[in-house]
């Protein structure tokens, strides 16, 4: 149990990087993409992890462990609603999508 909490911690992180950097990285595209490419890229290289895993150490295939780093991201995802307006400029870097248009 503690184990997933932690997993699904990370990938919570993970996936608020990864929604940093889209963010940066495509300002023009705005929130309504940035999600759904931060949501499908995460969540595919979660469930390549889990494979790997399964394969490499000859283990069932943990499907919970998978979900558990879903609701991560999930949260991952949520987190810009939940925070200051503030940070969540900074950290998705909306002045330079502003200033670029």
């Amino acid at each position: 149990m503690v184990f997933r909490v932690v997993y699904g911690f990370g990938y919570f992180i993970f996936g608020a990087v990864v929604l940093g950097v889209i963010a940066r990285r495509w300002p023009q595209m705005g929130a309504p993409l940035w999600r759904p490419l931060m949501l499908a890229s995460t969540a595919g290289l979660a469930l390549l992890q889990v494979w790997l895993v399964h394969v490499s150490r000859a283990v069932p295939l943990s499907l919970d462990t998978w979900m558990a780093a879903l609701l991560g991201i999930a949260i991952a995802a949520i987190a810009p609603r939940l925070f200051p307006s503030a940070w969540v400029r900074y950290w998705l870097a909306m002045e330079r999508s502003t200033r670029g248009k």
